[in-house]
């Protein structure tokens, strides 16, 4: 059976490729005899990648003003590495991660690779462990002992194999993009160490893609991704992109429609520990911090497609609504955990902040800072109303940013009003004075 590459596809024309699709799998249906060198495993990893270059062709076809010209949805590049699980538990620490190369890989930077396990087990399939990436290229060094303590940020069966050699040995510095909850199965290892690429099941690839780990990139003057993806999204006063495969965004958009009701769903918002939003921010409040991982309430709002904010996939809940508001966020936590400053909506306006915000206030001076001092922000039945009727409260940024500042939230069935005191309190010099610049900037997100 002769071996079929991602190349020899990209060359095909459309007749050839829906042809080759047509005769695999009339092989797989008729069954044996099969001819010389050819087994049943053989042909489905071949029709998986005739089919994959089926979908990229279709979506090319579908969108072809999003498609970079050299993208390719299911060709990555693939790094093989001893021991992956290594590199990935320093990088998830926080930890420096190395990794040797006996030639410059400089022109690679900032591409991503999919980590593959070098060292395979007889009977064991490769693996993919997850998404790296390395930004830049150490100069030379002669030879490991050069590295000191770096040596730590190497994996040790690496070290042991460029100990022996003498330079000149190059030092790449990786990033974690996305870790595997589950190593990936690949058909087969990648030849090369660096240079060869793998076929990634575009569900693999709807995975490697979530939200929270999307990237920001520049926008260039072509307004192209100058990475591999085509879908290119540029939020209002920002000079970034966001960027997401196609297949991830339509993945999300399929999910929505078979999520229950917006209705169903905001009886019972749950954090990973069984709270409730509202107890969860009850109980963060009490203990002055912010809300962790844990407790972070992780349910994607469903909406309905058609009016589904074209920038956002998080449609986080505000506690006090059913309504799923988008999140302008780099990954699922709720503005609201990331806020300092809560201001009741009774007849006082009292404003309460986290304990370990009150200090910091108290210890400024001038008019601006008196009310948050004495805990009291008046508030006219005028400017309460505005916040009332208003889902959230918007102001633009010094970069001309649009943030929400302002918004609604019920603890304890007490309505508040949640001050994010670094987008709002510290541009505005009293919360009735943020209120009369925000006439302008109320927006419904429903």
């Amino acid at each position: 059976m002769a071996e079929l590459t991602v190349e020899a596809l990209a060359g095909m024309s459309d007749e050839q490729v829906t042809a080759l699709q047509s005769g695999l799998e009339k092989k797989l249906e008729a069954g044996p005899p099969y001819e010389e060198g050819e087994n049943p495993a053989g042909i489905k990893d071949q029709l998986k990648m005739v089919k994959t270059e089926v979908r990229r062709r279709k979506s090319r076809e579908s969108a072809p003003e999003l498609m970079d010209p050299e993208f390719k949805e299911a060709r990555i590049r693939a790094l093989k590495v001893p021991n992956p699980k290594f590199l990935i538990d320093r990088l998830k620490k926080g930890q420096e991660a190395l990794v040797l190369s006996g030639a410059s890989h400089e022109t690679l930077a900032g591409e991503t690779f999919i980590l593959v396990n070098e060292i395979i087990k007889e009977g064991e399939p490769p693996l993919a462990f997850g998404r790296v990436t390395f930004s830049q290229q150490d100069t030379s060094i002669r030879n490991t002992r050069a590295l000191g303590s770096r040596r730590a940020s190497v994996d040790p069966l690496m070290l042991r194999e460029f100990d022996a050699r003498e330079g000149p040995l190059f030092v790449l510095k990786f990033k974690l993009l996305k870790s595997f909850a589950t190593p990936k199965k690949l058909s087969k290892s990648p030849p090369g160490r660096f240079s060869s690429f793998i076929n990634f099941e575009e569900s693999e690839l709807e995975e490697a893609f979530h939200l929270s780990d999307t990237h920001w990139v520049p926008v260039p003057e072509s307004e192209t991704c100058p990475s591999t993806h085509p879908t290119k999204l540029k939020f209002p006063g920002t000079e970034t992109l966001r960027c997401f495969t196609p297949s991830a965004a339509e993945n999300v958009r399929a999910r929505s429609q078979e999520s229950e009701s917006l209705f169903e769903q905001a009886e019972r918002p749950k954090s990973k520990k069984g709270l409730t939003v509202e107890q969860t921010l009850e109980a963060v409040s009490k203990q002055g911090r912010k809300f962790t991982q844990e407790e972070a309430n992780f349910e994607e709002k469903a909406s309905d497609p058609a009016v589904a904010c074209g920038s956002c996939r998080f449609y986080l809940r505000d506690p006090s609504s059913e309504i799923g508001r988008c999140q302008v966020v780099d990954g699922p936590i709720p503005w609201s955990a990331t806020s300092d400053l809560y201001i009741s909506a009774d007849a006082e306006a009292k404003a309460v902040l986290r304990p370990d915000m009150q200090e910091k206030y108290d210890g400024r001076r001038g008019p601006q800072f008196k009310s948050l001092k004495d805990n009291k922000v008046n508030l006219s039945d005028d400017e309460r109303q505005i916040i009332m009727e208003s889902k959230a409260v918007w102001h633009h940024g010094p970069n001309g940013e649009e943030t929400p500042a302002v918004w609604k939230s019920v603890v304890n069935e007490k309505t508040w009003f949640v001050c994010n005191t670094h987008r709002a309190y510290n541009v505005m010099p009293t919360i009735r004075g943020a209120i009369h610049q925000f006439h302008g900037f109320i927006k419904s997100t429903a």
